[in-house]
């Protein structure tokens, strides 16, 4: 048949007069399609012509069996059933002839749309002048026309805009297709994420983050492949969008360069996961506990209830201290007491202490030292190991009962002192004339009856700051 037709084809393209070779109107869309590929537009015109004569055909058709149904009048007036049976039979004839007159027009059409794109369009950008009254005809003929079916119901009339190829069905399968695609492709990512989330478990790499960035994206990125595939199937042509879609994204990386910085690093973190929703964390200069992550930014709620939503890049460039993210976390303490005080003793009260916690971890074990011998004290270091969450309670507790134990034990707890030392100008005695100049005297103290006294110092200094070796009473 394909040897016959392609035959058939070439004489017809050396003969411009030649017959239709297509004019058949149980030749399927797609066949009609590849017979008309080879065919020039004289030739094409020969075969739209013969389209058009058998579609002429088919509207006579129709009309003829439009005229049988004038004589009854309204046909939900009909009465008599013998009537109503000539009247069914006449309906279910024309929705039949209607639903081959739709078929015909979509082959019309397709032969016509071959010989504009042969033809192409003039300067006006207009079809030329044979399809576009081979259109006015299609569009003349085509569908029911009120003069012409005044007795018609309206049940009657959307029942066969349901039944026609080129009404309901078209328009239903085009309004179903898209959003089921849609719903079957995201249910479909659904699953898919659920179990990448399982999969995660089993390897032993569960992140809560990780694990709400694939539930909620990635049945978005399915749905988003299944629009497009539902546009692809009601015949829309997706490559310009695909294109559009190409060229923008050139242009938007460029303008986006922080951005894009911001969702490699939202990667790499999900990825290496060094910490997690609910950890606190120190990380780009904000410490707090990490609430939600994007793939643009991490939201961080500070000690005093502060929202701080830092950039992903700023975070996986910098240090990050992932301060919960650890079964047990261990605090430093320092007591000072004093150098009179008995060690064993404050040794044995930080101890006790430390054991009577309920929050300190047995393993490992708790360290209470001799630490370093200070300035004006003896200092012990405690170091007990908690679990994170019970971090500042623990430090808390343990700082206040020490307290509490050191006063009641009597240990003294040292704390800086600091001793002031006035020096004055003597002024000479006015009684017996004498004049030694200015003289810097020791430290003063407050007699009885308010006037300043000076104390007996070993040494003086001249106002120049050198040492006098005066005794107490300024002399030398």
């Amino acid at each position: 048949m394909a040897s016959t037709f392609f035959a058939t084809a070439l004489s017809a393209q050396e003969n411009k007069a030649g017959e239709a070779v297509t004019a058949d109107p149980a030749l399927s869309l797609e066949a009609l399609d590849i017979m008309l590929v080879p065919l020039p537009v004289d030739a094409l015109e020969v075969e739209a012509e013969a389209w058009r004569q058998i579609l002429q055909d088919q509207v006579v058709a129709i009309g003829e069996n439009e005229l049988k149904r004038l004589p009854f009048g309204d046909p939900e007036a009909v009465t008599d059933p013998a009537i109503q049976a000539q009247l069914d039979a006449i309906h279910e004839e024309l929705s039949e002839q209607r639903k081959r007159r739709s078929e015909l027009i979509e082959h019309l059409n397709l032969v016509l749309f071959h010989i504009v794109e042969k033809a192409g369009v003039d300067e006006n950008q207009q079809e030329p002048e044979f399809v576009r009254n081979m259109r006015m005809y299609i569009d003349t003929v085509d569908g029911i026309r009120a003069s012409t079916v005044e007795n018609r119901s309206l049940g009657d009339e959307v029942e066969e805009w349901i039944d026609s190829p080129e009404g309901g069905k078209r328009l239903l399968r085009r309004v179903l297709i898209v959003p089921t695609v849609i719903v079957f492709s995201w249910f479909l990512g659904w699953l898919l994420a659920r179990g990448m989330v399982k999969g995660l478990v089993m390897a032993g790499r569960e992140s809560q983050m990780l694990s709400t960035f694939l539930r909620r994206n990635v049945p978005k990125v399915l749905a988003a492949f299944g629009a497009v595939f539902g546009l692809v199937m009601v015949g829309f042509h997706v490559a310009p969008l695909v294109a559009l879609i190409g060229g923008m994204s050139f242009v938007l990386a460029f303008a986006l360069q922080e951005s894009l910085g911001n969702f490699a690093s939202g990667f790499m973190i999900m990825f290496y996961r060094p910490f997690d929703i609910g950890d606190y964390i120190n990380a780009a200069g904000v410490e707090g506990t990490v609430k939600e992550m994007t793939l643009v930014n991490t939201s961080i709620t500070t000690v005093d209830n502060k929202l701080m939503v830092v950039p992903n890049n700023a975070i996986w460039n910098d240090v990050i201290t992932n301060i919960t993210g650890v079964t047990q976390r261990r605090i430093d303490l320092v007591f000072g007491i004093g150098y009179a005080d008995d060690m064993d003793k404050a040794q044995a009260i930080l101890e006790d202490v430390i054991a009577g916690n309920p929050n300190v971890l047995p393993e490992p074990e708790p360290v209470v030292r001799v630490h370093e011998l200070g300035d004006s004290s003896v200092n012990f270091v405690c170091r007990p190991w908690v679990k994170p969450e019970d971090y500042w309670e623990t430090y808390w507790d343990i700082t206040r009962r020490v307290k509490e134990r050191f006063d009641a034990e009597g240990v003294s707890i040292p704390f800086p002192q600091r001793d002031l030392h006035v020096y004055t100008e003597a002024v000479a005695a006015a009684d017996n004339g004498d004049a030694e100049g200015p003289q810097i005297g020791g430290e003063t103290t407050e007699t009885d009856d308010g006037e300043a006294g000076r104390a007996g110092a070993s040494e003086s200094l001249d106002p120049d700051g050198n040492e006098t070796g005066k005794d107490g009473d300024g002399r030398g």
